[in-house]
């Protein structure tokens, strides 16, 4: 995925020299748990994308981020002592990831000081790299116990939109969308994200 990415940048260097490039830091999915066992008092990730200019309207944007989720799971056990039933223990479990991303972005034509955007692409989820779990009571019902991790790619769509503050910075807000059935703790189906635009050239 990686050297995919690299590539493809390579050749639209070429391409879209003379067109606008731009630097953004983004936050994804924030979310405060102050009843979290493992003392994970914040959930979600960052990420620094650059978009390289195809055109005036067109850009290839390439992504790498940190994130750190919430993820559930249980061991069965049967006590000693009658009656002897096996039972559900349950833990909470903080997953770390690095995703990738390369996508193609639209961008409309400004309305004012915003402008629409649209991409399409692919993302990249190793199976999570740190894993710390405690034993929990307790487990929301709409949380799903996991046990195994695994690597995740994904066709990817994002709509959102840019507000324009100055000639090089600019405000921006996402919505994305996993094109396939099914997401995990640490890879989700949909996620919403902000961040800051600098526009180097």
């Amino acid at each position: 995925m990686r050297l995919a990415a690299a590539l493809m940048m390579f050749a639209a260097v070429a391409v879209g020299g003379e067109h606008p490039q731009r630097l953004s830091l983004i936050v994804v999915d924030p979310s405060h748990r102050p009843d979290s066992s493992t003392n994970t008092a914040w959930t979600g990730g960052v990420a620094l994308e650059y978009s390289l200019g195809l055109s005036s309207h067109l850009s290839l944007d390439v992504r790498n981020g940190y994130e750190r989720h919430i993820d559930y799971f249980y061991t069965l056990f049967r006590p000693t002592h009658p009656p002897g039933n096996t039972q559900s223990l349950y833990w909470e479990r903080r997953v770390t990831t690095r995703p990738w991303a390369l996508s193609a972005t639209y961008r409309g034509n400004p309305l004012g000081r915003w402008t629409p955007r649209f991409s399409a692409g692919v993302r990249y989820v190793r199976a999570p790299i740190g894993l710390w779990s405690s034993r929990r009571a307790l487990v929301p019902q709409y949380h799903t116990p996991h046990f195994d991790y695994y690597d995740r790619t994904s066709a990817q769509i994002t709509a959102g939109a840019d507000l324009r503050l100055s000639s090089h910075l600019a405000l921006r807000g996402d919505v994305a969308r996993l094109l396939r059935h099914e997401g995990t703790a640490y890879d989700r189906r949909t996620t919403g994200s902000f961040g800051v635009i600098w526009r180097v050239r």
